[in-house]
């Protein structure tokens, strides 16, 4: 798992270019399974903002988060990525810090 500075790295990595941080993905959707709530709610809003910067990896992502994660977070960004939607699911609307 992530360390503290490796979780906050990966969040500014998000927040400072979306469409550039594809790379982030894989750490984010481990992150959906984090011990804190905080983290696994911030994890989400940077898949749903990363997909919503580069839709062709909406499918790679949903795979992922399907076979690795199981929290409410996870069954939120996956809900989500089914749908389709423009803007993060609800719940994902805090950014991480």
């Amino acid at each position: 798992m992530a360390t503290g500075s490796e979780i906050q790295q990966t969040f500014a990595e998000v927040r400072r270019d979306p469409e550039s941080a594809v790379s982030t993905l894989p750490t984010l959707v481990s992150l959906l399974d984090h011990d804190d709530v905080a983290v696994r709610v911030n994890a989400a809003w940077g898949i749903c903002l990363v997909v919503a910067a580069r839709p062709g990896v909406a499918e790679r992502v949903r795979e992922a988060v399907r076979s690795t994660a199981d929290s409410d977070e996870a069954v939120l960004v996956g809900q989500w990525l089914r749908t389709g939607a423009p803007s993060p699911p609800e719940g994902a609307e805090q950014r991480p810090d």
